[in-house]
């Protein structure tokens, strides 16, 4: 049985872990010292890399065109099934194949993660070593970029995919409209920007 000082002790953590969640990813932004990116850019998007660490942005390009989404595939296929789960007031949004909640960055454009280093650490990408696939009611376009560690993260219309560590247990959506720059996925790979 939890008591009410462990409740509380387990509160102030979950407010510490978001505070240093937010001067990771979240706080000022700050210009990248790095080279270009894969995809031929500066890898700075609007003048920050916002979420990195050691003026590495992360950018990638695409290498895949996509794939439309199909029927699940076996885990030990190694591709990961993106799936669709009823999320409250939330409404129907994507998942990966344990159930849990997947979100987009809006700071990452079409084939391009700006999440790496510490921000990766807090919003780890949702990589494959195979095609992913979608499970019933994904309607939009899945497909993978490869990442600078050379991991492949799924993506959907061109997005990246990411889980939030905050999130323990399938259903969670705890990762939902943090800073106004993360939120959960829908089916057709639109931001729920509303809560």
């Amino acid at each position: 049985m939890m008591t009410r000082g462990t409740h509380r002790l387990g509160l102030a953590a979950i407010a510490c872990s978001v505070l240093l969640w937010a001067a990771a990813c979240g706080g000022a932004a700050q210009p990248a010292s790095g080279a270009a990116s894969a995809s031929g850019g500066s890898g700075t998007g609007s003048g920050s890399a916002y979420g990195t660490v050691g003026g590495s942005s992360g950018s990638t390009a695409a290498t895949s065109s996509g794939t439309s989404a199909s029927a699940s595939a076996s885990a030990a296929s190694g591709a990961a099934t993106v799936s669709v789960a009823s999320a409250g007031s939330l409404g129907s949004v994507l998942t990966d194949a344990q159930g849990m909640t997947l979100y987009e960055f809006t700071a990452d454009s079409s084939g391009t993660s700006k999440c790496s280093g510490t921000c990766a650490k807090i919003w780890p990408p949702l990589t494959v070593t195979a095609a992913p696939t979608g499970g019933t009611g994904v309607t939009g376009t899945l497909g993978t970029i490869q990442r600078s560690d050379g991991s492949q993260q799924v993506t959907c219309n061109g997005l990246p995919l990411y889980h939030f560590s905050g999130d323990k247990q399938p259903g969670d959506t705890k990762g939902q409209g943090i800073l106004k720059k993360w939120y959960v996925v829908r089916p057709d790979c639109s931001m729920v920007t509303g809560s």
